[in-house]
């Protein structure tokens, strides 16, 4: 189908072909995209037309659609497509205002109920929406912190199905199903999505989001601080320390390189969420399950800058600022008996060129925060470490 001029398109027919059940789904995708890459640039009387007329079936399609969970079928195809278009609307416009409250209803229910793919747009969604009419829809932030912490409740099972270790082993897994696609009838491969409740991609996206929501965060704190590990990681980083090594980086044993990566991501994005809840103005100081729990946050660190795969330098980094802002807190004690493991270059900064590079001057200044409010109690050796590493 031709991409006529804005002025040309007859939405009212648009409308209609999308919301026919018996079209067929190529001539809906090839609408669907027509309206997407178009919809930004519509002239004011277009996008008057367009949001009166495409808004309210295109919400209508996107709660009352059945997901799908084949990443290239025309279904989920067009599906993305309709998220991609209200990703893409004005988000001023009045239309959207009177809305707002089914829009944001709607991206929950994505987030809730459809695939990974299509939640982490849902996610974007929503934000959108929240940075325009944040005191319209405080109501609805609550929901949103719901989900998220259905899914930190679900993170033990999803490990153990993911990574063994549990009842189900890892191929029981949608995540681990997702990542080996099974071959259709004609031998080609089908790449399968994982639910979005139960994807690390997906959770990885969710702590920064609870945040510019505004939401009360103090419920995912219990979950983050006792997060699970993947089995086959923690057995080798400790035999690994019973041999008087350091294990840096993905366990040989694990062999979905990619989901790890995700999985620590998402662990990673939650201590920055932590970190974020610790310094937050309050004046009672941090919340009480923090200080509770205070023994656990060097221990948590240490153990993660261990396991963040080497090839993904960026997660080191953000992992080594969530890292200084608590040290930056009063709770920096708790990380001092842990001296000599942060001492050594290869924990924070790790020992790709790459992150050499781009990683030691941020990983030392984080290390200086420490070591100068105790400095008076650094031994000889421990010293001439640091004087060595500066240097």
């Amino acid at each position: 189908m031709a991409d006529f001029p804005s002025s040309s398109r007859d939405f009212a027919a648009d409308a209609r072909r999308l919301k026919d059940p018996h079209a067929d789904h190529a001539h809906k995708i090839q609408i669907a995209t027509a309206l997407r890459d178009a919809v930004d640039s519509y002239t004011a009387t277009d996008i008057n037309m367009f949001m009166t007329t495409l808004l309210p079936p295109l919400i209508q399609l996107v709660k009352l659609g059945q997901p799908v969970f084949v990443k290239d079928s025309p279904e989920q195809q067009l599906r993305h497509m309709y998220l991609e278009i209200l990703l893409r609307m004005p988000m001023t416009h009045e239309q959207v205002r009177n809305s707002a409250a089914e829009l944001i209803d709607a991206a929950i229910h994505i987030l809730r109920v459809d695939n990974e793919e299509n939640a982490c747009l849902a996610i974007k969604f929503c934000l959108d929406l929240f940075r325009v009419y944040k005191a319209d829809l405080q109501a609805h932030g609550q929901s949103f912190v719901d989900v998220v912490l259905g899914m930190y409740k679900n993170m033990d099972s999803l490990v153990l199905e993911t990574f063994g270790g549990g009842h189900h082993g890892a191929g029981a897994s949608p995540m681990a199903s997702a990542a080996s696609p099974p071959k259709s009838t004609d031998g080609s491969s089908t790449t399968l999505l994982a639910p979005a409740t139960r994807s690390f991609r997906v959770m990885a996206e969710c702590p920064i989001a609870t945040i510019i929501l505004g939401q009360n965060n103090l419920q995912l704190i219990e979950p983050i601080l006792h997060a699970i590990e993947a089995e086959p990681q923690r057995r080798a980083r400790e035999e690994a320390a019973a041999r008087g090594d350091l294990l840096l980086g993905t366990s040989p044993t694990i062999k979905n390189k990619s989901l790890y990566t995700a999985f620590t991501t998402a662990q990673v994005k939650s201590m920055s969420l932590l970190a974020y809840i610790i310094r937050a103005p309050n004046a009672g100081g941090p919340p009480e399950v923090v200080k509770q729990n205070q023994d656990l946050l060097p221990q948590l660190c240490i153990r993660l800058l261990q396991d963040i795969p080497m090839e993904a330098p960026g997660v080191r980094k953000e992992m080594g600022a969530a890292v200084r802002h608590i040290i930056a807190t009063d709770f920096r004690d708790r990380f001092f008996p842990y001296i000599d493991q942060l001492l050594d270059d290869r924990l924070l900064v790790g020992v790709g060129i790459t992150a050499k590079e781009q990683l030691r001057p941020f990983a030392y200044t984080a290390l200086a925060d420490l070591v100068h409010f105790r400095r008076t109690e650094l031994t000889p050796a421990q010293l001439l470490r640091i004087i060595h590493g500066y240097s």
